[in-house]
Parts: C-alpha cells; sequence; structure tokens
C-alpha cells in the first residue's frame, strides 16, 4: 500500500513538472497582441553633454498571413507620448516554429527565441552572426517567471559592449538594453573609472499590454 502511494505520489509530481513546462509561453503569438514599450536613447560624445531622447514603440500582431508556416505581420507604430499619435513605422513579420521564433525584421531574420526554453541553452540568432544568443536565466520575481537573454555581455575597463533582453512568461519581452560605449583612456584621472567617453546606449521597457 505504502508503495502504491509512493508511485502515485511521483506519478503526480512528474505530470506536475511537465504541466510547467507546457505552460511556457514567453513569446505569445496571436492576432490582436499588442505591447507599448518606453524608449530612452543616450548619445555620448567626447567634445559634448550626453544627449537623451524619449519616444514609445507599440507593436502589434497583426493578420496570419502564412497558415501553412504560422507567420504574422508585426506592425510597429511610434509616438512621442504615450497618449499622442501613433504613426506607423514599419512592418515587419514573426514566424511560430515548434522549436523557435523568428522575427523578419526589415528582410533580416533573426531568431529570438529556442523552444524548450532551457538554461544556458545558446545559438546563433542568424546566419550572419558570429555572437551567440544564450539563455542565461530563469527565475520567479513577484509570483511572475521571466527568462534572461544575452546576445552579447562584453565589458572591460576601456568598454562596453551588451545586448541583452528579458522576457515575461506568458507576456514577452519586457525589457532589452543596448550598450556600445567607450570609457575614458585619456588620462590616469579618468582610466579604470567608468567613465563614458563616446557612445550610445538604448533601453527598452515595457509600458502598457494587452494580450
Amino acid at each position: 500500500m505504502a508503495r502504491y502511494i509512493l508511485l502515485l505520489a511521483i506519478g503526480f509530481f512528474a505530470c506536475n513538472k511537465e504541466n510547467v513546462r507546457l505552460e511556457e509561453n514567453f513569446y505569445p503569438i496571436k492576432t490582436g497582441n499588442s505591447i507599448t514599450y518606453k524608449i530612452e536613447e543616450t548619445t555620448y560624445s567626447v567634445t559634448e553633454k550626453p544627449v537623451s531622447k524619449y519616444y514609445f514603440l507599440k507593436e502589434t500582431i497583426g493578420s496570419e498571413i502564412d497558415t501553412v508556416n504560422h507567420i504574422f505581420t508585426l506592425e510597429r507604430y511610434l509616438s512621442n507620448n504615450f497618449d499622442g499619435i501613433y504613426r506607423l513605422d514599419s512592418v515587419w513579420q514573426i514566424q511560430a516554429k515548434p522549436d523557435k521564433i523568428i522575427r523578419y525584421e526589415n528582410n533580416n531574420s533573426f531568431i529570438k527565441l529556442i523552444i524548450p526554453v532551457d538554461v544556458n541553452s545558446e545559438w546563433h540568432p542568424n546566419s550572419k552572426s558570429e555572437e551567440l544568443s544564450k539563455i542565461t536565466k530563469k527565475y520567479i520575481s513577484e509570483e511572475n517567471l521571466f527568462l534572461d537573454i544575452h546576445l552579447k555581455n562584453d565589458s572591460s575597463l576601456i568598454a562596453v559592449n551588451r545586448n541583452l533582453e528579458t522576457y515575461q512568461n506568458n507576456l514577452g519581452l519586457v525589457y532589452k538594453l543596448q550598450e556600445n560605449l567607450a570609457n575614458c583612456q585619456e588620462s590616469s584621472d579618468c582610466i579604470g573609472k567608468g567613465i563614458i567617453s563616446y557612445g550610445s546606449r538604448k533601453k527598452m521597457t515595457v509600458y502598457k499590454t494587452n494580450i
């Protein structure tokens, strides 16, 4: 009898573990899904003070244009203000395959996620890239499941070159950071102190969702 109960318990937890896997969806693709991001871009220069600009990007999944290959349009709108007028900037495409999610951006394809989503999984985002995307962390915060991906993460006393993304389960991309910065090397007063000499930083943070 005890052995029977133990087998039931093992089967129960095994099923639950599989259900957790099946419920993972870090890039839900459905017509009408929409996410608005607040974007901050900062440019650094040797001769001038940093210049920052802010705007909003709304990405909306449109119709399924290829029902065999599961390809949808991805409509991208820009606005200077969240409550302002959003103007169509571009139309990309997104594809849901059994083992990956692919975005087609201005005729260039990028593998955004691979399935199953396992920590330490690596892949080339496209055929032209020598860099590897890597799932570095999967974690729970405030009862939500998140996923961190490093497309590039090089940092030294001389320069910073990062491209990081965070996805939330059942929502999609919620944060993105792109940095291409050169630190000051002009004198002993600034070397090794992380003082930015020139470059750019772009942060994209989820602002509103309609999933």
